[in-house]
């Protein structure tokens, strides 16, 4: 693939010459490879491809490393001086189209499914009118107009007040837009994707990439229901005993398997006297925070102080021996026994407080998040303790965590943080307080926060104003 930008430079002074150029990557013969499309400029003063050096370039990709040019065979050579372009399947055929947009033509490019495509930029209504200018465009861009809106609204500067940006949100939120973002929160606050290739033991034969699947489902299913469907209050993810289950997960559960999918989830209601509830006692967190043999109080530790609570933990001292020794022959200890020793050793004591007994209630799941009863045939202690708070067992955990002012706190910064798409500032913090104490006094729903963030001067501009 050989493609040289001609702009056409000369000693004149020529706006247009400093600003040709633009690409697509995209799929245009539906064989699952990603093809090029270059734009390209034209001579000047004439502004015209009257060479083909200077004709857009389309590179179907073969498949190997290499590209084959079919820019003449495609029909999509352009014509004027080319700038952007932009692809999308603009008539729902399922196929990309091509919008090429320059000086003096912009075009609309359908592609025809053969392998070339069709110029429908009068057909289209894109063509200038008799009497109006020839076209100047140096951009180009879909979107989707006669269903979504809100770019249409923003074109119109219609998006510069609270009350229209609100207006926007809730019908984002009422749409099916707004639960697949909150879905896609979850799924990529806590890691979820990860689980899909995660690797466990061989002797954990229910592990399965269905079960896997139905891991990385439950938890976004769990959190959807709570802030659309119940509108309760966000930290019953920590303490609910409604979740979703497909027939693996049910089986993993020791939950009733009939008439449940393996491919779709159902909603139901774990046992109220049993060991689960809420997020922590997923097995897709479970398996997460855990290695490929049995769980790991220290990492599902670790996770409840970073991702629940915001608190960060330092990393290990540099060449520190993580290895804890072996008990004395002929004695058996629990896991939790074993890390017991970490107190013991004032390089691990420190971080290990902070992580190990938010983990130790959760001892009662293995690797891949199954219930067990005890740990090498010995039973199992339960007992847990944050920041002076003492519990037992994993329900206890999710409530104790749910009464933490900073469990909101870290919740409201997280979403913050999801729907600005940065790390916050110092001059946010005023911002961050104020979305705070209106979740907690609004009864931590999360619709109600979302909006009150999309509203918020750290939203909707680049700095907040000072104070």
């Amino acid at each position: 693939m050989r493609f040289v930008l001609r702009n056409s430079a000369t000693p004149e002074k020529h706006q247009i010459e400093t600003m040709a150029g633009g690409v697509a990557v995209f799929d245009y013969n539906n064989d699952d490879r990603p093809d090029i499309y270059f734009s390209d400029g034209a001579s000047i003063p004439e502004l015209n491809k009257s060479d083909a050096k200077f004709w857009n370039r389309l590179y179907r990709n073969n498949g190997d490393g290499t590209f084959t040019d079919v820019t003449e065979r495609a029909g999509v050579a352009g014509e004027g001086y080319s700038m952007g372009v932009a692809a999308a399947d603009y008539d729902n055929d399922g196929r990309l189209d091509l919008f090429v947009a320059g000086v003096n033509r912009n075009i609309l490019y359908r592609n025809r499914g053969d392998g070339t495509f069709e110029d429908v930029t009068a057909k289209a209504g894109l063509a200038p009118r008799i009497g109006e200018r020839k076209p100047w465009s140096s951009a180009a861009g879909w979107f989707d107009s006669d269903n979504d809106g809100l770019l249409d609204a923003a074109d119109k500067t219609g998006l510069q007040t609270k009350e229209a940006i609100l207006t926007q949100a809730d019908r984002i939120l009422g749409s099916a837009v707004g639960r697949e973002s909150v879905g896609n929160f979850a799924a990529e606050l806590y890691q979820l994707q990860v689980i899909a290739s995660r690797a466990k033991d061989p002797k954990f034969t229910e592990y399965t990439p269905a079960l896997q699947t139905a891991m990385m489902q439950e938890i976004p299913a769990m959190f959807q229901a709570i802030v659309f469907d119940r509108n309760a209050s966000a930290l019953e993810l920590l303490t609910t005993r409604n979740t979703f289950v497909t027939k693996e997960l049910a089986a993993l559960y020791g939950l009733p398997t009939t008439g449940l999918s393996s491919t779709a989830l159902t909603a139901t209601t774990l046992p109220a006297d049993g060991p689960r509830a809420g997020l922590l006692t997923t097995a897709g967190l479970l398996s997460l925070f855990a290695n490929q043999e049995e769980g790991s109080p220290t990492h599902r530790g670790r996770f409840i102080r970073e991702t629940i609570l915001c608190t960060p933990i330092q990393l290990p001292p540099a060449n520190v021996n993580t290895e804890l020794p072996d008990p004395p022959a002929g004695v058996v200890y629990t896991r939790k026994q074993k890390l017991a020793m970490h107190e013991s050793i004032a390089s691990c004591a420190l971080c290990h407080k902070q992580m190990d007994p938010l983990g130790f209630p959760l001892e009662n799941f293995d690797a891949i998040g199954k219930y067990r009863a005890t740990d090498q045939g010995l039973t199992i202690d339960l007992s847990g303790e944050l920041d002076g708070t003492t519990f037992t067992g994993p329900v206890e955990l999710g409530k104790t965590l749910a009464a933490q002012p900073g469990a909101a706190d870290c919740l409201v910064r997280n979403i913050y943080r999801y729907g600005t798409g940065h790390v916050e500032t110092a001059s946010e913090q005023v911002v961050l307080d104020n979305l705070k104490t209106s979740f907690r006094t609004g009864g931590y729903h999360v619709r109600d926060l979302m909006r009150d963030i999309v509203s918020s001067d750290g939203f909707r501009f680049v700095a907040p104003p000072a104070p």
